[in-house]
């Protein structure tokens, strides 16, 4: 009997120690320590605020509106008595006047002592989430933003449908708030925020007081707007490769934000006025291929005896000596402008059957002489003399007199072999154009087992005497029977005609000054102008002169012709009258009238608004 009671006995230990292991195992479990310490995750720790705890929180602000509204309308600060007794108790003990605290209105609660508003002034956000009809705006938001206007807080308060700017745009205007707004639905009707603000003031501070501190505070906002429009929520390390062109257009936008806040009128320095300039500065321009951003690179001309950096245009005219008006132009950037690819250009598209092409030293050029020649035109063109290093006459063998007239036949090839290499030898037969220069009648490239082309060129140059010490030497197509030499001294220094007409163009037509800055709108002008004077020189070239027995021979006054010609166009003077108001006005022609050129250094001529 005492084995079988030994054995109940360990049983029961048994029995004990696994039944407290089992309890032990379901006290400590994590589900019940879960269930102590969160509430079987219901709501975590949250609980509500004792009364004594809201009193230590939160502000008790007693809320008067009326009050609060009266003090702003004399131009008072709003006031409050700080409560130290709330409304839980008995009595309320109100303290001296003081500026309301700041902060925002978490709760209020009303009572016999009015409506007492519970202030958080802490640095914190609240998030308000209710079903329609409970009450948000009325009941919370209302209290919040009159609260906010008493204290002098600023806000921002979506509001969709209109009710807090109608209900309360007004009250904030009484507190003495600027009420902006922003209606997307609507944007003419919102309010306006310039951006170059910051920018703008520091500029105008510089340009007051010429303080580098003030520039570099004006480009330090200009390059926090740029940054902020070309990221535009990206991460710059993301660009990778891209980054160079993300780098800029952040340049750009900052240069041309710059340029706004300095220059412009005071009503256009805005973000508005920085896009129109960027998008018409993409735009494209006449030019294919070009926008007029380009266009404005390719004229950029850096200052030089101390200038600042300008724009400048460049222009190449065909004039027509006999008739004495422009028979066509080319316009460009000075940076793209090539006077001899002009000429070119200008030679192939004109429908004139013939003609006599006389040009400077700017236009020694074979690629030229060989467009006149496939146009069945003559060409009489001044080159440098045999003694300069870079001419035409410099690489031929050419008589060692001082005066001469040789015919030189050329032939051109851009072909280079051992064989071309040898006939070059003879300077005067044979040349090799490199593929760098432009010749527009020859292949580009010629590969090893191509037929070797030709170009055949012929022509004359001729050199002859100008004054006891100086020569000039020329180079023509033009016979030698018909021009001699004598001939080909009068026929060039009727070039001169161009320069006379240069100079009433820019000081008399007035090409000097333009009212406009874009460059389309220059080229309208430049247009304008050089029609205004072949009008000009076509009606005064039809105005008959009479001759007096004077000594020399009278001709329209040109400045006077173009006055007149002004107020045609006006409606001022009708045509009938015209020429012979032209004809009232003549100046004398006196032949081989000659003066020394004066070679001065030309400054850049800033916009006018007007020219005479």
């Amino acid at each position: 009997m005492s084995g079988i009671g030994t054995l109940i006995l360990i049983a029961a230990v048994m029995f004990c120690v696994f039944g407290g292991i089992t309890l032990l195992a379901h006290i400590y479990n994590l589900n019940n320590i879960k269930s102590k310490t969160v509430g079987d995750g219901q709501h975590g720790t949250a609980r509500w605020a004792t009364k004594s705890e809201i009193r230590k929180t939160y502000r008790h602000i007693t809320f008067t509106p009326k009050k609060w509204r009266s003090q702003a309308a004399k131009g008072e600060m709003p006031t409050v008595s700080r409560i130290t007794n709330h409304r839980f108790f008995k009595k309320k003990k109100e303290e001296p006047e003081e500026a309301l605290p700041q902060g925002i209105v978490v709760g209020c609660s009303g009572g016999k002592f009015g409506t007492t508003a519970l202030i958080d002034t802490g640095d914190v956000h609240v998030l308000m989430i209710g079903a329609a009809g409970v009450g948000k705006t009325a009941f919370w938001l209302y209290p919040c933003i009159e609260y906010a206007c008493a204290s002098g807080m600023s806000f921002l308060s979506t509001d969709t449908k209109g009710d807090v700017m109608r209900n309360y745009g007004n009250i904030a205007k009484q507190y003495g708030y600027h009420v902006s707004v922003i209606d997307l639905r609507n944007p003419t009707q919102s309010n306006g925020n310039n951006l170059l603000h910051l920018v703008n003031k520091y500029m105008d501070l510089y340009q007051s007081e010429k303080k580098l501190i003030y520039k570099a505070k004006s480009e330090k906002y200009a390059k926090i707007i740029s940054k902020t429009i070309i990221l535009s929520g990206m991460d710059a390390a993301s660009f990778g490769q891209n980054a160079y062109f993300y780098d800029a257009a952040e340049g750009l936008l900052t240069a041309t934000i710059l340029l706004v806040a300095e220059f412009c009128e005071p009503q256009k320095r805005h973000i508005v006025s920085v896009f129109k300039i960027i998008q018409e500065l993409l735009a494209p321009s006449q030019k294919k291929g070009k926008n007029q951003f380009q266009q404005l690179i390719e004229s950029h001309y850096d200052g030089t005896n101390g200038q600042s950096p300008y724009n400048v245009f460049h222009l190449d005219a065909m004039y027509d000596l006999l008739q004495h008006t422009y028979q066509d132009v080319a316009l460009g950037g000075d940076r793209e402008m090539n006077e001899r690819r002009s000429l070119c250009s200008m030679v192939d598209r004109s429908n004139t059957q013939n003609a006599i092409v006389i040009a400077d030293r700017g236009y020694e050029n074979y690629n030229l002489m060989a467009h006149i020649q496939e146009k069945g035109w003559k060409f009489l063109i001044r080159i440098k003399d045999i003694h300069s290093v870079g001419g035409i006459a410099s690489g031929l063998n050419l008589p060692d007199f001082p005066e001469f007239d040789t015919v030189i036949n050329l032939s051109l090839t851009t072909k280079q072999t051992n064989e071309i290499k040898e006939l070059c030898e003879n300077s005067n037969e044979f040349r090799f154009i490199p593929s760098a220069v432009t010749f527009d009648f020859l292949p580009k490239t010629n590969r090893k087992f191509a037929p070797t082309v030709f170009y055949k060129l012929p022509f004359r140059i001729v050199r002859f005497k100008i004054t006891d010490s100086t020569y000039e030497t020329v180079v023509t197509n033009l016979d030698s029977i018909h021009f001699p030499a004598t001939e080909l001294k009068k026929l060039y220094a009727m070039r001169w005609g161009i320069e006379t007409s240069f100079r009433e163009l820019k000081y008399t037509i007035g090409l000097l000054h333009f009212h406009s800055k874009k460059v389309e709108f220059i080229c309208q002008e430049i247009y304008a102008k050089l029609i205004m004077y072949n009008f000009t020189e076509l009606i005064t070239s039809h105005v008959i002169v009479q001759k007096l027995n004077t000594k020399y021979i009278y001709k329209a006054n040109f400045t006077v012709a173009v006055h007149l010609c002004r107020q045609l166009f006006l409606g001022n003077i009708s045509p009938p009258n015209l020429e012979a108001l032209i004809r009232k006005n003549v100046s004398p022609v006196r032949p081989g009238r000659s003066r020394p050129r004066n070679l001065t250094t030309k400054y850049a001529v800033s916009f006018l608004y007007r020219v005479a």
